[in-house]
């Protein structure tokens, strides 16, 4: 606040300001303000009531327009509240031209105002920019992700994003009034989010030098299947679902291995019926999670019901010599 009066005092007398201070300088602009009529004076972006009352109660003598993301409270200035809608569709993208210049060819401002969801389906600390990589082309991709640092809807950490939790939430809560809240839109998202997940983990489980990228995707994988039921599991999903199970299985982390184990396994069923070898291989997995445990009582009907199958398989598809 102080920073933004002392601003304008050096915009109505250039003289002051290279003499003086700048919490002299607010308070020059305080008297100046107080002292005329006729004045419209825009407070952007204000955290709460409390940071401008001082400034009101000396001011009464024009307009203050005041934006904030608050709701509540400002009864207690006397201001009159005005909710501002969502943007619609063209609105948003006007609004985002306008402000970021037209968009070339390729840019997609479009994309950039509906696909910031995909991002919401992850967890709420740094984010590889490597799990982005499947989303668009690399430099249409890096000034999207410019845009939206310069508009703090992400934050770029390094080789990361983050993204705030609240900002997650709303976009991943459906709203029929909101035209960027749809929720076959959200959903589209989380099966994409996910199907980016399944790009970018090592193809491997068990190569150590590839362990530090599983480190950083587990945060991200466990969210985005904890958010969402197994009935809605694609087939990347099903892939992702084993290939972290059998890493988690190899860390020693058993436990939550057999969670993503069983849940790749009802998928893998679903998706493809007993016979299929995805559900024959899942369920060798399973088994063998069990088996680590020495939970022979779960390992050993795994193996039964997989073992001749898988034999067989292999019987059908091996050439005859």
């Amino acid at each position: 606040m102080r920073a933004g009066l002392a601003a304008l005092a050096a915009a109505l007398q250039l003289e002051l300001a290279a003499a003086l201070p700048s919490e002299a300088l607010a308070e020059r602009v305080t008297a100046w303000l107080a002292a005329h009529e006729g004045w419209l004076l825009v407070l952007d972006n204000v955290t709460h009531p409390s940071d401008v009352a001082p400034l009101l109660a000396r001011t009464l003598t024009g307009r203050v327009l005041i934006t904030s993301r608050l709701g509540q409270s400002w009864h207690r200035l006397g201001a009159e509240v005005h909710r501002l809608d969502v943007l619609d569709h063209a609105t948003a993208r006007e609004l985002l031209t306008r402000i970021a210049g037209p968009p070339g060819p390729g840019e997609g401002a479009t994309e950039l105002v509906e696909e910031l969801r995909v991002l919401a389906w992850y967890a709420p600390e740094r984010i590889p920019r490597t799990v982005l990589d499947g989303l668009a082309e690399p430099p249409r991709l890096q000034r999207a992700l410019g845009a939206l640092a310069a508009y703090n809807v992400i934050t770029l950490d390094g080789p990361g994003i983050v993204v705030h939790r609240l900002v997650q939430a709303i976009a991943r809560t459906p709203d029929p009034a909101d035209p960027h809240r749809q929720a076959g839109d959200i959903e589209t998202a989380r099966a994409y989010a996910v199907a980016l997940l399944d790009l970018a983990r090592p193809a491997e489980h068990d190569i150590p030098a590839e362990w530090a990228r599983w480190r950083a995707l587990l945060p991200h994988i466990d969210a985005a299947f904890e958010r969402t039921p197994s009935e809605a599991d694609t087939v990347e999903a099903q892939r992702l679902l084993l290939a972290t199970g059998l890493f988690l299985n190899d860390q020693g982390a058993v436990g939550r291995s057999l969670t993503y184990l069983k849940r790749a396994l009802g998928t893998a069923r679903r998706l493809h019926g007993d016979d299929h070898p995805l559900v024959l291989n899942t369920r060798a997995a399973l088994a063998y999670a069990h088996r680590a445990i020495d939970d022979l009582k779960e390992a050993i009907p795994c193996w039964s019901r997989t073992w001749p199958k898988r034999n067989a398989s292999w019987a059908l598809t091996t050439p005859t010599p």
